[in-house]
């Protein structure tokens, strides 16, 4: 395994790849929705990239002066740059027709509806914004409902479904198993992003064993240079499909090369 150094190092060049292409999607319209939904999630993951190495002490990109490594937050920006390239993968990569593509962003989009007129009913009410949310979420229902893909489903996942409960077909774990990805991998890391992303008992006994160690920060650190790795192996095929879509090509041979030298790790 590369040392932590390296492995950060190589993380703001996946980053900063990644920044550089999205780059060149400013501003640019294509008639695609699946080219468009494309650079929307490359630029999601590219800026919790950067929030990742922010809180980083090691990175160049970190302004921190006490050099205290906030590892509960990195771990939970980490398990959502891993959910964005599934979810990616989900629309972009999966091969499916067109008509099961859009039937599956019309579910993310109903769902997304209903979260927001959630917040806006709870916190931000306004009359005309709950209107149109309304609107919104009655018209994709309505989509949903006939899309001859949602009779193919159990009875269970269109409850789930239409009570704004599921937001994709597959869960993580089953777009991991489609992609051919390491499973029992996947759990561990998943396991160690989630304890740390949510106050279980598991993420308050790990804080203070880790606390009792004497090399705490050690552990901490190994810990950070294994997550970061596998992290960097998902931006990095997020990248490479993208640019595999878009038909374009890598400007530095560098690039080119860390990209696929990242992609690999889940090939192994």
């Amino acid at each position: 395994m590369k040392e932590q150094p390296n492995v950060i190092s190589d993380f703001e060049l996946l980053t900063e790849i990644g920044c550089d292409l999205s780059q060149h999607f400013r501003g640019i319209y294509v008639d695609d929705e699946i080219k468009t939904k494309s650079t929307h999630l490359l630029a999601k993951a590219i800026d919790n990239s950067f929030s990742i190495l922010k809180l980083i002490p090691d990175s160049k990109y970190s302004d921190d002066k006490e050099n205290y490594l906030d590892i509960s937050s990195v771990f939970s920006l980490c398990r959502n740059l891993i959910e964005l390239s599934n979810i990616f993968w989900y629309l972009i990569d999966d091969n499916i027709e067109q008509n099961e593509f859009e039937f599956r962003i019309d579910i993310l989009n109903y769902h997304d509806y209903i979260s927001t007129d959630l917040i806006f009913n709870r916190i931000f009410y306004d009359e005309k914004n709950v209107e149109y949310l309304e609107n919104k979420i009655s018209e994709f229902k309505d989509k949903i409902e006939n899309n001859p893909h949602f009779e193919k489903l159990d009875k269970q996942t269109k409850k789930f479904i239409l009570n704004g409960k599921k937001s994709t077909l597959l869960t993580q774990f089953e777009i991991v198993k489609k992609r051919d990805l390491d499973l029992e991998e996947f759990r561990a890391y998943y396991k160690l992003m989630s304890v740390h992303t949510h106050s279980s008992p598991t993420s308050v006994t790990q804080l203070v064993f880790t606390q009792g160690m004497e090399t705490d920060g050690e552990f901490n650190n190994l810990m950070l240079s294994f997550l970061i790795m596998y992290c960097g192996s998902f931006l990095a095929n997020l990248i490479k499909s993208t640019t595999e879509l878009w038909e374009m090509k890598f400007a530095k041979t560098e690039s080119e090369k860390i990209i696929n030298e990242y992609v690999s790790i889940q090939k192994l």
